[in-house]
């Protein structure tokens, strides 16, 4: 599909992460939805502008896996918002994205992007079968209370240092891995296969800068941590998105919601049988993991292959990453040992 056609349908083919996690926070965790889905129409919009390609926001997906489960306040989450931004303001400052590459070599990337998709995987099949947004977690009927449109109530927010200290060790250090890994790295990566030269501002300082400023906005409203991601880009590549066109119309789609219809859009999203999202989060796992078919090499294949598995079997990201970091430090080890016996 070309076009405007295809820019339409690629706009809404994140929506299968993006809504059933936003109606999570929403019923679940209390944030205002007025305060969950402008920042996110803001920075697509931005972010479309900027990038001048097609390019996903998401929820800072372990922040809102550990929200969810434990039910967290507005506050903490918001308070993990401001610590994103900070973070990314000290790697623009001290210039750290250029160390990016060193740690994040291919296979790494590629790793990162596998387990990623079987993970969109699982979820699809969770989300159709059981209904679950998170494991164990089944989003509830909202009633329909009537017709009632304009933004629901939020406040500006300033996290207390308590709120601060319990954000950073519950939520940010387990996020850290994963949005240097998938949302900068690895989206930087798959920006350039997807969409060549015409990506060329897609860099790591780049995404510390948008994601920085997203995450600024969302905190001081006391909204939903937000990033960049490899499995929304492919999402909205793989429906048809080709120009950063879809970026405006998702972006707008997503503010007239925080704007206009806020009061009513637990219930009219929540109407959307989860399933839908289900199937789409199926395509794009399956896409993503396919990824992994330019890599030739075993010991590339073997760090690969056990991220993979690390990931479907843990259900976590950071840990599959640590993994493929261990694995390509011995077979360096075992390299640079097979050399030296070799010179001997």
């Amino acid at each position: 599909m070309k076009g405007f056609t295809g820019d339409f349908l690629g706009a809404f083919g994140d929506t299968g992460i993006f809504i059933p996690l936003a109606l999570g926070m929403i019923i679940i965790c209390g944030l205002s939805p007025t305060a969950v889905f402008l920042p996110a129409g803001l920075l697509y919009i931005v972010a479309g502008y900027y990038y001048k390609i097609p390019f996903p926001v998401q929820p800072l997906k372990a922040v809102a896996a550990i929200a969810l489960v434990n039910a967290l306040k507005p506050e903490l989450i918001a308070a993990t918002a401001y610590l994103m931004s900070i973070l990314m303001v000290i790697i623009l400052c001290f210039d750290l994205a250029k160390y990016l590459d060193r740690v994040f070599s291919k296979p790494i990337v590629r790793g990162i992007q596998c387990g990623l998709g079987l993970l969109l995987i699982r979820s699809g099949l969770t989300l159709i079968v059981k209904g679950e947004i998170v494991s164990g977690i089944l989003l509830p009927e909202v009633p329909f209370s009537g017709i009632t449109l304009g933004p629901y109530a939020f406040s500006i927010f300033l996290p207390s240092f308590s709120e601060t200290v319990l954000a950073f060790f519950l939520l940010l250090i387990p996020q850290i891995p994963l949005t240097l890994g998938n949302s900068m790295v690895a989206t930087a990566d798959l920006a350039q296969e997807y969409y060549g030269a015409n990506a060329q501002k897609v860099t790591y300082k780049n995404l510390a800068g948008t994601i920085g400023a997203g995450n600024f906005f969302a905190g001081l409203i006391m909204g939903m941590p937000l990033c960049h991601g490899c499995g929304g880009l492919t999402a909205h590549y793989r429906f048809g998105a080709r120009t950063a066109r879809s970026n405006l119309i998702i972006g707008i789609f997503f503010v007239f919601i925080a704007l206009l219809f806020a009061r009513m859009s637990p219930h009219l999203l929540r109407a959307i049988p989860l399933p839908f999202f289900g199937a789409t989060l199926l395509y794009v796992g399956i896409s993503h993991t396919l990824l992994a078919r330019d890599m030739r090499k075993a010991h590339d294949l073997a760090i690969i292959a056990a991220m993979g598995l690390v990931s479907l079997f843990y259900t976590n990201l950071t840990v599959a990453l640590f993994t493929g970091l261990i694995l390509k430090g011995v077979f360096k080890a075992g390299s640079c040992c097979q050399q030296y016996l070799n010179l001997k």
